[in-house]
């Protein structure tokens, strides 16, 4: 199998931040690539922490884990084009997205989770212009706590959190119940912080 070559390393590590982490492993030629991707699901611990994700179409994205835990937490994304952290339809795993400082610019969301079970997603803070700050398309026992989403700006017909209809058992703590959209089943919004 050949490979291409990985170009030279920047001085500055936050320029082109996209190239530069894809730029550090050497890829397979693109028929390769294709036979990868066909493959099964992802298993064991994965963390991404203490990273900057610049101006990516999405910023974060995982899918397809069984039995794993995913902690996304301690980065800093700014100005994802659609979102910021984004995947679901993880099998028997846990997800964790805390301490994550989000700068939104137009994107669509900040969060966008689906299909998970007991997602923590807890002392984010999620500011600028965006569609939605939190959405959680569908899933249950979310836990939804303490994230700072009071320097967002969501259009007049929007909310910074939103439970979808296939959402259930499931609950917010720390936001203006105001500014949650809660659309699923069996869900609890609490004003104030949870301890």
């Amino acid at each position: 199998m050949g490979v291409k070559e990985a170009p030279a390393q920047r001085d500055d590590p936050c320029e082109g931040l996209g190239v530069a982490a894809e730029a550090r492993l050497a890829l397979p030629e693109e028929q390769e690539v294709e036979k990868l991707q066909l493959g099964g699901d992802v298993v064991g611990d994965h963390t991404v922490s203490r990273s900057i994700f610049k101006e990516f179409s999405t910023g974060y994205n995982f899918g397809e884990m069984v039995n794993s835990r995913m902690m996304v937490r301690d980065n800093q994304f700014v100005n994802p084009v659609y979102d910021a952290v984004d995947g679901g339809d993880m099998q028997a795993s846990r997800l964790h997205v805390t301490h994550n400082d989000i700068e939104l610019s137009g994107a669509y969301f900040g969060i966008w989770l689906l299909g998970l079970k007991g997602a923590l997603v807890s002392q984010n803070r999620i500011c600028g212009e965006g569609g939605v700050g939190i959405d959680l398309v569908s899933g249950s026992r979310y836990k939804i706590l303490n994230n700072d989403l009071r320097d967002l700006t969501v259009p007049a017909d929007s909310f910074a959190i939103v439970l979808g209809a296939d959402t259930s058992d499931s609950l917010v703590v720390g936001a203006d119940p105001a500014s949650v959209l809660d659309l699923g089943m069996n869900n609890r919004v609490l004003p104030g912080r949870a301890h």
